[in-house]
């Protein structure tokens, strides 16, 4: 993987798209150009710092959905516990606001982080994504349906499925 990474440059996916003012990477020449991450591989008896990052408050009022997300990755997190794996989970209610996220992203738990779960929201993820890419720390956005033309990164996965195909599973009933 040495000469793999050799190959690539130190750019990151966003300056490369708004060199050319493009929305998608389109040739090999242009990929080429990206730092591609190598995440650092999780190991049994190591300790996983896990951030997750969910907006459970807004306007003062608990947000039911995202609590029941939380608990489920709890239920997630007590799995790998159970086959051996040390993980400490560092929770920070968002609220959707951006003030909140810019205090979020200073704290030594982000900074020290080796996965980000979240945030929810496209501007959110515009504070987080570059400084992920910054530190090679993945960020998973559990719910958000990424438009490439808001938020492109090598570190930014989405578990949502693409507008197209999600509603197409639906078409039948309608």
């Amino acid at each position: 993987t040495d000469s793999l990474s050799a190959f690539f440059t130190e750019h990151r996916m966003e300056d490369v798209l708004e060199a050319k003012r493009q929305r998608e990477i389109d040739s090999i020449e242009e990929a080429q150009k990206i730092r591609i991450p190598v995440f650092k591989r999780f190991q049994r008896g190591e300790t996983l710092n896990v951030v997750l990052m969910l907006p459970m408050h807004r306007d003062g009022r608990a947000m039911p959905a995202y609590v029941d997300f939380y608990r489920g990755v709890l239920l997630g997190l007590e799995d790998l516990r159970r086959d051996g794996y040390s993980i400490n989970v560092h929770v920070f209610d968002t609220e959707r606001t951006i003030e909140i996220l810019n205090k979020i992203v200073t704290t030594e738990q982000f900074l020290t982080a080796d996965l980000i779960i979240g945030p929810v929201y496209r501007e959110e993820l515009q504070v987080v994504v570059p400084l992920a890419e910054e530190r090679n720390i993945p960020v998973v956005t559990p719910l958000s349906d990424i438009n490439p033309a808001d938020v492109t990164s090598p570190v930014l996965f989405q578990m949502q499925a693409d507008r197209k195909y999600k509603y197409k599973k639906y078409a039948h009933i309608f």
